[in-house]
């Protein structure tokens, strides 16, 4: 099961949509202190220009840690997009961190990870619209982090899912979601010991199959190998050296 979590900002501005997520506006700032910053990933906003999505400390936010994802472009002058976390009845202390920046389309990203409060770590799909003005947060707590998320193609119109992988606990997970809910449609973990860590998808000559190509590792380092799974879940191949 998911949840959605309320984010809340300086300016208020809540809307209902049909897919049961609520979004608000984003802070604006261009004094942020980066040094506070955990940065593993960026992409291209629509003109092409690097943008990173990071994690920090905000004092908009709850309690310590980082506590509020942010979009940062590769030119300081123009103002970060901060999302505090302002939560009710939580630990002091949250984390959260942003594992996975992708790009749907000239006005949509996609932003995964996982966010830790107290002892409870959930993964975290992130949806960013309105030139980052405004973001939808789903928690899953079937995996402990999503590593890596594929954000759909349009020319697959027989493909409907985005996906990720993870981990929860010491097994390697694999998920598909639902492009409009967000919801969690298929889902995989292994029997074995494993992390998941990139997700892609190959499409057959034909243009109307394919598979995910999911790569990892053991947790002892000591073995990788990749992950075939069909776009149903229903066949999976698994390579390991």
């Amino acid at each position: 099961m998911r949840k959605i979590l309320v984010l809340l900002s300086m300016v208020i501005c809540f809307v209902f949509s049909a897919n049961a997520g609520y979004y608000i506006s984003a802070i604006h700032s261009t004094n942020i202190n980066y040094n506070d910053l955990m940065n593993y990933t960026l992409s291209f906003d629509a003109s092409g220009k690097p943008i990173a999505a990071a994690s920090m400390h905000s004092t908009s936010a709850s309690g310590n840690g980082r506590n509020s994802i942010v979009i940062v472009p590769s030119n300081f002058l123009f103002p970060a997009h901060i999302f505090p976390f302002v939560l009710a009845n939580e630990p002091p202390t949250q984390n959260i961190e942003v594992r996975d920046f992708q790009k749907v389309t000239d006005d949509q990203y996609l932003i995964c990870g996982s966010w830790q409060r107290g002892s409870l770590t959930t993964a975290f799909v992130a949806v960013v619209y309105n030139n980052f003005e405004r973001m939808g947060f789903y928690e899953y707590p079937e995996a402990d982090c999503f590593y890596s998320i594929w954000p759909g193609n349009i020319s697959l119109a027989w493909l409907h899912d985005y996906a990720v992988c993870g981990v929860k606990g010491n097994k390697g997970v694999v998920g598909s979601l639902d492009i409009t809910t967000l919801s969690l449609n298929n889902f995989y973990i292994t029997e074995y010991p494993w992390e998941y860590h990139k997700i892609i998808f190959k499409k057959n000559p034909d243009g109307h199959s394919g598979v995910f190509v999911v790569s990892g590792r053991s947790p002892d380092r000591e073995t990788i190998g990749f992950t075939t799974i069909d776009p149903s879940f229903t066949q999976r191949n698994s390579y390991a050296w």
